[in-house]
């Protein structure tokens, strides 16, 4: 791509770029696989017409979802293909293991990060705080054998302790961040509406008439940082019954707790009314990518009638709109969505069925802006329109840098490095040098070398300063990875809560980067471009790439052998069959 310097390292980059996404989409595959599993399942004991209209929602999310890794696994063995061409000898891996490598960052304090508490009374307020950095209270009827705490912190318990431990008492309180941790973790082993049930039985024992008003404060402060955080585990009815007798049981007991039971309640019935205006508003996106897409289609027309530069070629502008659209898809995703996916499986899944699905759809915006960037570039006949659609998103790219939106930079520069883009030479070789070292400052700043060592330490340095929007599948990747590399039962039959304690330090990050980003003013006319504008298959923008610049003749034969395997793997295609890829299917 680069005059004279088509680098080897610069294939290395793009196969782990497209690495990084080709495991994450992989992964979520399996979860999807799973939760169609046992969906069939459960459609053969009781066939009714919800299920019937449920299953074949998720039949349509698997079949996405495995083209999506397909795709991404051609672009994943060209991009290695890529490095045998010159004298490399470095070694491919069929699916690489980025993993998570320690940096040196301080350990960030979730409730420092996150604004949880809920006003209460002085005493009370000062007794959780100290409650940050002092070792966990005994608990009663707990065992040591039972609970192993090293340096202030539990290493390993039995499930029944750790449980014990979350279960405020008469004289006690549990720690914030340990509150927290188990708050991420307890759905390995259970689903939110046992645990609720737990936390209202005792509840009901303890807060009475005669009991200390603190002993109600501290329920209502449980429960108000359990809503706070996990709010989306409030959409399973079955939540709704403990939810009720425990605050009512709180407000009863303590005249003082009723006006922060009420605001606690308005503030989680508006964050679950915000999702769900959040999910129409990505419902409403696919019904206009339809039919656009057909509208093009039954017109007769190749390509949109409409691109991006007819209606921007300001790179700020479309920058922004795109952190608009990545703040509004990042903060829909609830911190519980992340071990949902992990952990379901034939026994637990349908406890599932009904939650969010918002990691899927931001990974398949990641996939979506990807193409776009692709099908912008190669929809123009002309090789100085192509050059200038190379410019623009470089351009895009740049400012998407200093607008720390890290997520669409990557898709930005994955679609640039796309093969269908990447063998354009004579179009790259319309590009300034200026351009063509800013794009490698670019690709600089997320090289994957050392497990993306400049992007995570770029991220933490800004992490405290500004609103980010992180690269969201290695994000993805690293909580995937410490799911997979850790066991979350030890060989004594006791909890790992090690394991427990690196995954709510991930969701707590990720929820910090959440509580800093605002929302950005919406252009309709520019993000309807950018999210419903019809985008080429992968064998339409390869064919594209081949007519407006035919491969050389040493390399001809590989590119029509390439060409045609595309067409004839391409199921959807044939005669009169449709250049478009297929918009994402919406989660139920």
């Amino acid at each position: 791509r680069h005059p004279g310097k088509m680098a080897e390292a610069g294939e290395k980059a793009a196969r782990d770029w497209f690495g990084v996404q080709l495991e994450v989409t992989q992964k979520l595959l399996e979860a999807e696989t799973k939760k169609l599993k046992t969906l069939e399942t459960e459609y053969t004991k009781s066939a009714n017409e919800q299920s019937a209209a449920l299953l074949g929602l998720r039949q349509m999310a698997q079949k996405r979802l495995q083209m999506q890794f397909e795709q991404l696994h051609k672009e994943y063995q060209e991009a290695a293909a890529g490095l045998f061409k010159g004298k490399t000898v470095t070694r491919v891996r069929s699916l690489p293991s980025i993993g998570l490598k320690s940096l040196n960052r301080r350990r960030t304090s979730v409730f420092e990060a996150l604004e949880l508490g809920v006003p209460g009374t002085p005493g009370e307020m000062s007794q959780h705080d100290s409650s940050r950095t002092s070792p966990l209270p005994p608990s009663p009827g707990v065992d040591s054998p039972h609970v192993i705490v090293r340096e202030g912190r539990i290493v390993s318990a039995t499930l029944d302790a750790l449980v014990d431990r979350f279960l405020p008492t008469q004289d006690n309180a549990p720690d914030k961040l340990f509150i927290f941790a188990f708050l991420v973790s307890h759905r390995l082993f259970m689903s939110p509406h046992v645990l609720l049930g737990k936390l209202c039985e005792r509840a009901k024992a303890l807060v009475t008439p005669s009991a200390p008003e603190a002993v109600s404060w501290r329920f209502a402060k449980q429960l108000s940082e359990w809503c706070s955080a996990f709010a989306y585990d409030f959409r399973d009815e079955r939540m709704m019954v403990p939810f009720r007798e425990l605050t009512q049981a709180c407000a009863a007991a303590n005249p003082h707790t009723k006006a922060v039971i009420a605001d606690m309640q308005r503030q989680l019935f508006k964050r679950l009314n915000d999702l769900e205006q959040t999910e129409s508003r990505l419902r409403r996106d696919y019904e206009l990518q339809i039919k656009t897409r057909n509208e093009t289609e039954k017109a007769g027309r190749s390509k949109a009638d409409v691109s991006l530069a007819d209606v921007s070629k300001d790179p700020a502008a479309i920058a922004t709109q795109l952190k608009s659209i990545e703040t509004e898809r990042f903060c829909a995703i609830g911190p519980e969505e992340f071990i949902q996916t992990l952990v379901r499986t034939d026994e637990d899944a349908s406890d599932y069925m009904r939650a969010a699905h918002n990691i899927e759809a931001y990974v398949e915006w990641f996939n979506r802006l990807s193409y776009f960037v692709a099908t912008e570039i190669l929809r123009c006949d002309q090789k100085k329109d192509r050059a200038a659609a190379i410019e623009l998103f470089i351009e895009v790219g740049k400012v998407c840098k200093a607008q720390h939106n890290y997520n669409s930079l990557m898709a930005i520069l994955s679609a640039l490095n796309m093969t269908a883009v990447t063998r354009l030479k004579k179009t790259w070789g319309k590009i300034s040098s200026k351009l063509l070292a800013d794009l490698e400052t670019l690709e600089s700043a997320l090289d994957p070398s050392s497990n993306f060592k400049n992007y995570r330490e770029e991220l933490n340095e800004n992490m405290d300063r500004e609103p980010i929007v992180p690269f969201f599948s290695l994000l993805v990747k690293d909580i995937y990875f410490i799911n997979e590399s850790t066991e979350k039962m030890l060989p004594n039959g006791q909890v790992n809560f090690e394991k427990m304690w690196m995954l709510s330090d991930q969701l707590a990050s990720f929820m910090f980067l959440k509580q800093n980003l605002a929302e950005i003013p919406r252009d309709d006319v520019l993000q309807r471009v950018l999210k419903t504008t019809p985008l080429f298959s992968e064998f339409e923008l390869f064919r594209l790439s081949v007519e407006a610049e035919p491969p050389e003749k040493r390399d001809q034969p590989r590119t029509m052998e390439r060409l045609r395997k595309m067409s004839v793997s391409d199921e959807d295609r044939g005669a009169g069959a449709s250049p478009f890829r297929s918009p994402a299917t919406p989660e139920p």
